[in-house]
């Protein structure tokens, strides 16, 4: 039987410990509040009204330049609603607590032109990418 000094098990326990730390950084980034220009890609081109939701926390507010929005939080959801003053993309502006973790946006409803509900979301998604310059 080869016997193995314990310093050489110690000293290769020591390697594989300090090896495995080396990918691992304990302290998550600091946050960077910004904000995100959100849209909604639709397979039936213009709308004229979604609601969307969140478990994720962060959004700060909503606005839109050509739509009313409204956000809301309760029972640990977040609830963003967008009517378009005239029917076309529906895209809005989010300011959230943290661009490292953007928030996951499902979409509940949306409703064609003339405002009658979609019978189906499929197709649809939601992108976001941060808002740049001033």
């Amino acid at each position: 039987m080869i016997r193995i000094p314990k310093t050489v098990i110690a000293l290769a326990l020591l390697a594989t410990l300090g090896l495995a730390a080396c990918g691992d950084d304990p302290t998550p980034p600091a946050p960077l509040p910004g904000d995100l220009w959100v849209a909604v890609a639709s397979p039936n081109g213009v709308e004229g009204a979604t609601v969307l939701e969140t478990a994720d926390a962060g959004i700060v507010a909503v606005s839109a330049e050509e739509a009313q929005v409204f956000h809301w939080r309760a029972g640990g959801l977040s609830r963003v609603v967008v009517l378009l003053d005239q029917p076309g993309e529906l895209r809005f502006r989010v300011s959230v607590e943290d661009l490292n973790r953007p928030p996951r946006l499902r979409i509940v409803e949306v409703a064609d032109p003339s405002n009658a509900l979609r019978a189906s979301l499929a197709r649809y998604s939601v992108t976001s990418q941060p808002v740049t310059g001033a």
